[in-house]
């Protein structure tokens, strides 16, 4: 296997350190108006995936540049799946299935939308 390059791997953190200084805010400040924390991973989620979306149409290459600042870095960092699992089960199996169907959904909706958006721009 070959090694990463240098310059790849600082993309990557780069991205990495904002997108998850940008979600620590949108918690800090969800949870400051009174929400539950789950809404905030639930709205960076759904985010993120419509950003992936828009992302991937435009940089297909998982490998380019743009991808690996964007993708893997920021909007790995912005975009969470193991506080979201914490969540699940802190909600119960009620909520939490209910949370877990709507947070794909949602997703999954979002990157597909993204997706179409940055084809068509």
């Amino acid at each position: 296997m070959a090694p990463v390059p240098w310059t790849a791997l600082f993309s990557v953190a780069l991205g990495g350190a904002v997108g998850s200084s940008l979600r620590f805010a949108v918690s800090a400040t969800v949870v400051q108006s009174g929400l539950a924390g789950a809404w905030a991973t639930l709205v960076v989620n759904v985010v993120g995936s419509g950003l992936m979306g828009v992302l991937v149409s435009r940089h297909p290459d998982p490998a380019s540049s743009p991808r690996l600042l964007l993708g893997a870095g920021l909007l790995g960092g912005f975009t969470t799946f193991s506080a979201f699992s914490a969540e699940v089960v802190a909600l119960g199996p009620r909520l939490g299935t209910i949370y877990t169907v709507a947070s794909v959904a949602l997703g999954l909706a979002a990157f597909l939308l993204g997706r179409h958006l940055g084809s068509t721009a």
